[in-house]
């Protein structure tokens, strides 16, 4: 959700910025947790176009730069059709964006991604990188089997081929369609520095490309398969896995208001076409909110005229309104059986504390933590959003609380944290309930992603 207010200054420091060392600190390393990109730019809202090429970015950048997963978003689809902030709800559905988020998954989730390691230092991609919103992202897999690297405009770069643990199949695969081209002169020697030119313009006329370098050696490929639940925390660190130990690739799309204003057909209709796209997470708030300069939506009653709150006295468990909860469990027990993993933020706080940080404290919020620990504790499914565009200043007693909750009374379901245009690493990193962090960026063009993705990767 976003806030127009902080733009100017985002955008005059994201301009200035050094390219790959940007968003750097001195401190020490402290335990690795994975991380996503939780949000930014959205497809049809303020940014940069064309806006299925900025969606590509992010998703690319974040997995080529350590990243576990990320969120997608659609103006029309995060606002559930709301006319204040069209477009409409079928458009939004249905954007080039959106169906290019498929290919993002058929190529992640059937390769060992989470074997990938950021060519932090340029030892992999040694030319060719560029910097700021063009900068090319290059991931080298820990055993030599395959280099990945996303390039968003057309250049010719160098890859140190010694990097790779032997003969080399080379390919271009074009983002907007799922397809490849093979390089000419395939199996490559493993050795020296070679030069490789994008071919041209891809299918929809834009300029970027993945540069796909593979052994063939075990590692390289594997079968994707539906996650078990519930979810964990990989033994190094990096990424998540099922209940099985398969990695799990997470792809969210953010129906934010989906709860709020969702009916059943039009939800059915919705996870048909998200799991037609490759989407595997949803992300959701349980409360109406969203403050902006069109709507104030804390406590806003919902699809069927029901508030949650009904005598205003917010995040009060004595006070909910059991229709209202009824209904979010209908949502919530529909996408479950569609086979999504739902990531809900119970309260969100909103920018500048606009939402439900102003009327939360450590006691409501642990009770409120627990009413909902308590009734969704069943679901195997399900992982929580602390906070929520806000850095919670003032307030962190009250996230802690909330999330130990969670902990507490559902410790099989993690937990991560949304801040206010910034990791969650830089607040709540070594905090014991924080499972994941959650990147987020909003500058013009995303050039802050890789970055934080890369320094949350690091630890530092």
């Amino acid at each position: 959700m976003k806030r127009r207010p902080l733009i100017a200054l985002i955008t005059a420091v994201a301009c200035v910025m050094p390219a790959a060392a940007q968003d750097t600190q001195t401190r020490p390393p402290v335990a690795v947790k994975p991380v996503v990109l939780g949000e930014s730019h959205y497809d049809g809202e303020w940014g940069p176009k064309p806006y299925d090429l900025i969606t590509r970015k992010q998703a690319y950048w974040t997995m080529l730069s350590g990243g576990a997963g990320h969120a997608y978003g659609a103006k029309g689809v995060w606002g559930w059709g709301d006319p204040r902030w069209g477009p409409n709800f079928p458009a939004a559905l249905n954007a080039a964006s959106a169906a290019q988020m498929k290919h993002v998954s058929d190529f992640f989730s059937t390769r060992a991604w989470y074997r990938l390691v950021p060519d932090l230092d340029g030892t992999v991609m040694t030319r060719g990188a560029g910097d700021g919103v063009d900068y090319a992202t290059t991931a080298r897999a820990s055993d030599g089997s395959l280099v990945i690297a996303y390039l968003p405009s057309g250049r010719t770069v160098s890859i140190d081929m010694g990097r790779l643990a032997g003969p080399v199949t080379a390919r271009w695969f074009d983002p907007t369609n799922g397809r490849y081209t093979a390089i000419a002169g395939s199996a490559l020697a493993n050795r020296g520095n070679r030069d490789f030119a994008t071919p041209g313009n891809n299918a929809i006329g834009h300029g970027d490309w993945v540069l796909v370098l593979e052994t063939g050696r075990p590692g390289g490929a594997v079968a994707a398969t539906a996650a078990a639940f519930p979810l964990k925390v990989s033994r190094d660190g990096r990424y998540l896995v099922d209940r099985n130990g398969r990695a799990f690739f997470y792809q969210a799309d953010t129906p934010w208001w989906m709860i709020r204003k969702g009916r059943s057909l039009d939800i059915h209709a919705y996870l048909a076409n998200r799991k037609a796209r490759g989407f595997n997470t949803l992300q959701i708030m349980v409360l109406p909110a969203g403050a902006a300069p069109e709507a104030h939506l804390v406590n806003e009653p919902d699809i069927n005229g029901n508030r949650p709150f009904p005598n205003g006295k917010l995040l009060d468990v004595a006070s909910v309104n059991e229709a209202y909860m009824r209904h979010a469990d209908q949502v919530i027990q529909q996408a479950t059986e569609a086979g999504f993993y739902l990531v809900l933020a119970p309260a969100w706080f909103g920018s500048k504390g606009g939402d439900y940080e102003v009327y939360i404290n450590d006691q409501n919020a642990a009770a409120w933590g627990r009413y909902l620990a308590n009734r969704y504790r069943k679901y195997q499914n399900i992982a929580w959003i602390m906070a929520g565009d806000s850095n919670a200043e003032g307030k962190t007693g009250a996230v802690r609380a909330m999330a130990n909750a969670f902990k507490t009374v559902a410790p099989h379901q993690l937990v991560t944290a949304h801040a206010g245009v910034q990791s969650s690493f830089k607040q709540y990193h070594g905090e014991g309930w924080l499972d994941f962090n959650m990147a987020y960026d909003y500058t013009w063009g995303g050039a802050w992603i890789y970055p934080q993705v890369r320094r949350d990767y690091v630890g530092h």
